[in-house]
């Protein structure tokens, strides 16, 4: 009934935004607009928004636009608000003696129709119509379903046009003047019945009473309670209070006493079962006498009640506490003073409180509350809490006939005058915000401070961006604004744009940094400072991916960087594992077994090295059957090419130098591979054969034009064999039974061509970078399998995973010096370095797992890589990782490890380090305390970086449930929901 919840549990963390909260001393405030006149002279200049479930449109002979909006009709017209069941908007373009154009309206309310004006007045009746509505401002239409299509030969529509005739005809002068509303005896259909379903009340004494008005009415003293049913728009709801007037509904008096005061309880009207409430209150029965007391279920008796003295309305764990609070159960309209209110946030695992000067129900699913606050903590003066001046919020969330939610809670908001309060002292404010709740529930998306040698102090937020413009965010988009500050850098900003429609999608990303400071030690090759040109950096990506018709699709992609070291000094994950940053355009369509690509792209960064496709023309046919068995895979490509080095020439190697030519190229290239798949006895056995055809127009160390012919073939196959061992059994290790799964693999090919790479400008890895090297591999992958758990839960998990590869190869140019592996279904593209590789993963149990992985280089005789580590989970208290790591080709040889503990509910410590063995180094370290306090944690943090010489203590704080909202640094703000294993 009164779903205060329901808009409260969103937006429950508004960092700015739900801010129910600022000055709760000030009186309370009618909402009104001193802008615009209450009843508008001439022609007003505010929008007009109308929202229904489904809308249909279409232009009328006299230029009219006409809109038939069925299902929840609602208009806001200024402070103006009309609803109905269904409605008719007739729209007139016309213009003022200034040549100026403006719109002007005729509505037509049908069904439980009402209009409010901005002063307060309501007009209700089941036919409303409100003519001569005149504005400048915009004309929004929102609604589920939409059609372009006439309904002017359908019932409704015809009715509206003679109703809307009859009102004309007989409205007197002073109703259809300006935004006049008019209905006229010759239309008052009867209206809906808008009385409330039954309601349960139980009393201890009542007594009639009359108002001054001379209206009957009736005290309830000693203690009340009454509840409702849920309906599709609300949930639930029972409220007790100490005393309470109840108005009763004309000749609702005798259903609600059925005798004289005083004179003893009277028998509970009959009534249908199925027309009984979801939910009787415990303890009572209709037609229960306890003391003198009544206990009635109600038909359509109870009007309205007013309430006073230990007020308490809950839904299931959901409550309101307040001093007075009055309930129209006909309009479903309600108005609380003092409230406090309290709901669990299970996604957040935390409770909300809010308390507010007023809470207002303007309908069912509509609510709004003045000076009030919202926070976590149950204490009266909170260490935090979000503000506003006023609030109104607009419940959208679906529910069944009994009123439960059948979505997740969603809706719309408006706030005014947000604000921040720590300590009970305004931190933020912002003056205006709107938005919908499913889609974000605060303006502060993120907040985090700390301090670092590098950057100095840093404070770095982000916000909902059309929550803080307080516009209407488009469907599928989302858009954060990020305002920052370095204390030894400078201020900076951006905009995170991500949208996703039906048949497109993509992001924007954009960042300023004023930077006045200097770049260090950006990783272990580059230990020196490096001072910016220029204070203005930043950078620009856009990315698209439209889907275009015939099965095309269109991709569009824009990066612009000011400096070499920018993404790396500021956006370090995106640097080292984020797609490269380039400027393309990239068409392609795909159907059954053949695909078409162009490629076309251009370098607007010089610091880095890529190749220009200018365009580049690809066709291709995966798996075309010719006769039997065989298969064809076909491959070519046209285009002109140019390779554009980065001049700095980091990181040469071999024939990937910057000796290429680099001048415009044209290239062409043909690859076909046929292969006959055999099936022989288990083993799955592929013959193949490839040929390659590519011309260059030119070379580097040629005086023109080269070809290069490739061919190789070869011959692949695997297959896959188990057993079941049923009687291994162990308490000890958790085995109960053993499936052991082998899968055996292999790959020979050998390779001939005319070229070698180095002599062939590196444009495209794939096609300038093939060896006619020749070689092959042997894998043997292996599970084993067993059950664990009891009854529902028992499951299959792999216990030990063991996978070991060989790999060999012949006639290898010189150069390589990374780990040797082979690629089965293009061979060319491996790399030549004999090796023996494997990987094992042993699941002790669910909680402790024990990994390695190396790498043997048969070339130099060593161990080029391996790789050993334990995770270990104790939940919910401990966690622990630790191991080695060795990479002989960068001379890494770290052990390290860290882990998570709760010493108890109030105490949590963490722990990170590796050490660099042959360098002798501790390379990173990193302890942390946590404190939990009511609704707060409070973390202390020590970090040192060898490989950024950058030393840090960090000082944490963040509300419980609320983790971006830290203060500090956030590295283990997780250690407050899971002691699970994090980086």
């Amino acid at each position: 009934m009164i779903c205060v919840p329901l808009w409260l549990r969103r937006i429950t963390f508004t960092a700015a935004l739900i801010c129910l909260g600022g000055a709760a001393s000030a009186p309370a405030q009618v909402v009104d607009d001193e802008d615009q006149p209450l009843l508008p002279a001439l022609i007003a200049d505010y929008p007009v928004e109308m929202r229904s479930q489904y809308a249909r449109q279409w232009r009328h002979d006299d230029g009219a636009l006409v809109l038939v909006l069925t299902g929840d009709f609602e208009m806001r017209a200024g402070r103006r608000r009309m609803t109905s069941a269904n409605g008719v908007v007739w729209i007139y373009p016309k213009s003022d003696e200034a040549g100026r154009r403006y719109s002007e309206l005729a509505v037509y309310l049908s069904e439980n129709a009402e209009v409010e004006e901005p002063g307060g007045t309501v007009t209700i009746d089941n036919v409303l119509l409100v003519s001569n509505l005149r504005t400048y401002g915009k004309l929004i239409k929102y609604h589920d379903a939409h059609a372009d299509a006439s309904a002017e030969s359908g019932a409704f529509y015809q009715q509206a046009l003679r109703d809307r005739a009859l009102i004309e005809a007989g409205a007197p002068d002073e109703t259809a003047g300006e935004g006049g509303v008019a209905s006229p005896e010759a239309v008052k259909r009867p209206r809906q019945d808008r009385r409330p379903r039954s309601v349960w009340v139980s009393i201890e004494n009542l007594e009639s009473a009359q108002t001054t008005l001379g209206e009957l009415v009736y005290v309830a003293t000693g203690g009340v309670y009454l509840s409702q049913a849920g309906g599709a728009n609300q949930p639930f709801m029972e409220i007790r209070a100490d005393n309470a007037v109840i108005f009763p509904v004309a000749g609702g008096a005798a259903d609600l006493v059925g005798r004289e005061a005083g004179k003893g309880p009277a028998t509970a009207p009959s009534r249908p079962e199925d027309d009984a409430p979801a939910t009787q209150p415990s303890g009572t029965a209709r037609g229960d006498e306890r003391g003198g007391g009544l206990t009635r279920q109600v038909q359509q008796s109870v009007r309205a009640v007013y309430l006073e003295g230990d007020v308490v309305l809950s839904m299931g764990t959901q409550f309101v506490r307040a001093s007075r609070l009055y309930y129209d159960f006909e309009r479903q309209r309600a108005v609380m003073l003092d409230a406090v209110y309290r709901a669990d946030v299970p996604e957040r695992q935390i409770p909300l409180y809010v308390r507010a000067d007023q809470i207002r129900q303007l309908s069912e699913r509509e609510f709004a509350a003045d000076h009030a606050s919202v926070t976590t903590s149950e204490f009266y003066t909170p260490h935090y809490h979000i503000g506003a001046e006023r609030v109104y919020i607009r419940d959208l969330t679906q529910r069944d006939a009994a009123g439960r939610s059948t979505s997740p809670v969603s809706g719309q908001y408006e706030i005014h005058n947000s604000t921040l309060n720590i300590g009970g002292a305004p931190l933020l404010w912002w003056p205006y915000s709107k938005g919908t709740l499913e889609q974000s529930e605060t303006l502060l998306r993120r907040f985090s401070s700390g301090y670092s040698d590098t950057f100095g102090f840093t404070v770095e937020t982000g916000w909902h961006l059309f929550n803080l413009l307080g516009i209407q965010a488009p469907p599928g988009y989302d858009a954060t604004l990020r305002l920052d500050y370095y204390e030894n850098r400078g201020p900076a900003g951006g905009i995170n744009l991500d949208y996703q429609r039906e048949d497109h999608y993509g992001l924007f990303r954009s960042y300023y940094v004023n930077d006045r400071g200097r770049d260090e030690r950006l990783g272990p090759l580059r230990r020196n400072e490096w001072e910016p040109s220029d204070d203005n950096r930043g950078r620009v990506l856009w990315r698209h991916r439209h889907y275009l018709p015939e099965d095309w699709e269109a991709t569009l992609e824009l990066a612009y960087i000011s400096d070499p070291n920018f993404l790396e000094t500021y956006e370090r994950q995106e640097f080292n594992a984020g797609k490269e940053q380039e400027t393309v355009f990239f068409l392609k369509r795909a159907r059954d077994t053949e695909a078409i690509t162009l490629l076309a792209n251009w370098r607007l960064l010089d610091f880095v090295t890529q190749t220009e496709h200018l365009p580049d023309i690809v066709y291709r046919r995966i798996g075309d059957t010719f006769g039997s068995p065989f298969a064809l895979y076909h491959e070519s490509r046209l285009g002109n090419v140019r390779y554009r080095p980065d001049d700095r020439r980091f990181f040469d190697e071999g024939y990937f130098d910057n000796t290429g030519q680099t001048g415009n190229t044209f290239r062409g290239d043909i690859r076909e591979e046929v292969e006959a798949p055999l099936k022989s006895g288990i083993a799955n056995i592929v013959p193949f054969a490839t040929v390659r055809g590519s011309y260059w127009e030119h070379t580097p160390f040629g005086d023109g034009a080269e070809f290069r012919g490739y061919g190789g073939y070869g011959v692949r196959g695997s297959t896959v064999f188990s057993r079941v061992f049923h009687d291994a059994e162990s308490a000890l290790f958790d085995i109960h039974g053993i499936r052991h799964i082998i899968k055996p693999d292999f790959v020979i090919w050998h390779a001939a061509s005319n070229m070698n790479a180095a002599e062939i400008t590196p444009f495209d890895y794939g096609i300038e970078t093939i060896e006619d090297f020749y070689g092959g591999s042997i894998g043997l992958r292996q599970t084993w399998q067993t059950k664990r758990g009891t009854g529902d839960k028992r499951r299959t998990v792999d216990l030990l995973t063991f996978d070991l590869e060989a790999g060999v190869f012949g006639d290898a140019k010189p150069g390589d010096v990374s780990n040797g592996y082979v690629t089965a279904f293009r061979p060319e593209n491996s790399r030549a370095r004999n090796y023996i590789a494997g990987d094992l993963i042993y699941r002790l149990s669910d909680t402790t797992n024990f990994l390695y992985e190396f790498n043997y280089d048969m070339n130099d005789r060593s161990l080029d890589r391996h790789n050993v580590s334990i995770a270990v989970e104790r939940n919910p208290r401990l966690s622990y990782v630790f191991g080695s790591r060795y990479a002989g080709d960068i001379d890494m040889n770290l052990v390290g490890g860290g882990y998570n503990y709760k010493l108890n509910e109030k105490h949590i410590t963490a722990f990170r380090m590796w050490y660099d063995i042959d360098g002798g180094d501790l390379g990173e370290f990193a302890v942390s305390y946590i404190r939990k306090l009511p609704r707060w944690y409070v973390g202390m943090t020590f970090e040192y970086s060898n490989i950024d010489d950058d030393f840090s203590v960090n000082f944490s704080v963040w509300p419980e449930g609320i983790p971006e909202w830290t203060l500090g640094s956030r590295r283990f703000v997780g250690l407050s929901n899971s002691t699970g294993i994090r980086p």
